[in-house]
């Protein structure tokens, strides 16, 4: 079965994370004004690539740069290599990083950041970096918490998404700017509990997730049930996408904002995969 369509209508990261979440088996081949590429899929995972003269990972962080043209996806494909051994997730976000930095050396070619202040340009680069870096200690840390072996494995994921929380929520507060409202964490817990009610149990001191109780006993009886937990976890993840959601009104530019969410969701859809994953 092929999928055909315009790249104005749905961006190349959408397609590329559909075929990867759908473990697909595929082609994904692009046009525009005279240029062809193509992305090769096998069970979900990004396997080679190839535009112009660039091929492997170089490909894929030039086709991600394509806002324009069509694509059409095909299963019926023969795969001529594999060039690629990095996780797609991995690869998305530094394509997503790639292309953050390249719009900002092309604003300052066009003089684009003479709509902003100094202060607020300086500002907005100040704080990209400091997600982006944010973003990489997190999925470190929710990598780390897959690999070890631990007896009581619902709890340490759940502590693990609670000390994620703390530092995104730490990160908040150092980046608020004058008249910004930056919301405060027993009421998105709130929020979220009412689509996972049980974070509603969870216990929240000054503006931080108390994570020592999800070692000990304060949450046992939660967390010996398997479906409260994975309830636990998604309500987590939802208050993490909330925050993240919310930095947006702290960029003043729209370029860097829009790079800010797509590559917060790449993160968002990744995490969500690996805790389905778990057996609760």
């Amino acid at each position: 079965m092929a999928i055909e369509g315009d790249l104005k209508d749905i961006s190349l990261i959408g397609v590329m994370q559909l075929a990867c979440l759908e473990r697909r088996k595929a082609g994904l081949f692009v046009s525009r004004r005279g240029e062809e590429g193509a992305i090769f899929f096998d069970t979900g995972e990004i396997v080679h690539a190839h535009v112009g003269h660039l091929s492997g990972e170089e490909a894929i962080y030039q086709l991600l740069t394509w806002t324009d043209g069509r694509f059409r996806m095909s299963e019926q494909v023969a795969i001529p290599q594999k060039s690629i051994g990095k996780n797609w997730n991995h690869l998305l976000i530094e394509g997503m990083k790639r292309i953050d930095e390249q719009a900002r050396e092309r604003a300052a070619l066009r003089q684009q950041a003479k709509a902003l202040s100094q202060v607020d340009a300086k500002q907005d680069y100040d704080l990209e970096n400091e997600l982006i870096l944010l973003l990489s200690n997190l999925e470190q840390a929710v990598t780390r918490a897959l690999e070890k072996k631990s007896p009581r494995p619902r709890a340490l994921m759940t502590q693990t998404l609670a000390e994620m929380i703390n530092q995104t929520v730490a990160t908040m507060e150092r980046a608020r700017r004058t008249n910004d409202a930056v919301p405060y964490l027993a009421k998105v817990l709130g929020d979220a509990g009412e689509v996972y009610p049980p974070v509603r149990g969870l216990h929240v001191q000054g503006n931080h997730l108390v994570t020592d109780r999800f070692s000990t006993n304060g949450n046992s009886g939660m967390l010996s049930d398997g479906n409260t937990t994975r309830q636990v976890c998604q309500g987590l993840i939802l208050v993490l996408e909330y925050y993240f959601a919310f930095f947006e009104n702290f960029f003043r530019s729209m370029d860097v904002r829009d790079q800010w969410k797509e590559t917060y969701s790449v993160f968002i859809v990744e995490l969500k995969r690996m805790v389905a994953k778990l057996e609760f």
